[in-house]
């Protein structure tokens, strides 16, 4: 009986100290921590390195719509119809890793119309 309850508890140690390889920590970076895009709109392909394929984003604005390609991120950004640039973090998670970066899109350009009638004369 010793000799069973023995082997019994040098069986379930040598099960609880085999383990399989152990995963490394999540990792996810970007090269950049600011991106722009034109006012007209564009396409921004952002270059992401992570040890996970299940990487998430979250754009942070409904002018920028995402599109995961396994190592990229493209974003769609809408054209800006004010006159002033804005701006949104992008943020990127993979298990308890994180990064983010700004996208900034340039501001619409006023260009006044001047229009000249020769036919008509000045007294």
């Amino acid at each position: 009986m010793k000799l069973r309850n023995g082997l019994f508890i040098a069986l379930a140690l040598c099960l609880a100290s085999c383990k399989g390889p152990e995963e490394p920590d999540p990792t996810i970076s970007v090269t950049k921590t600011e991106y722009y895009a034109a006012a007209s709109g564009e396409v921004v392909s952002v270059p992401v390195t992570s040890n996970k394929d299940d990487w998430t984003f979250d754009t942070g604005a409904s002018w920028v719509k995402g599109e995961k390609k396994s190592n990229t991120l493209d974003l769609t950004v809408e054209p800006n119809t004010q006159y002033e640039p804005r701006s949104t973090t992008v943020n990127l998670k993979a298990g308890a890793a994180a990064a983010s970066f700004t996208l900034t899109q340039a501001a619409l350009i006023f260009e006044p119309q001047l229009e000249i009638d020769v036919d008509k004369t000045v007294n």
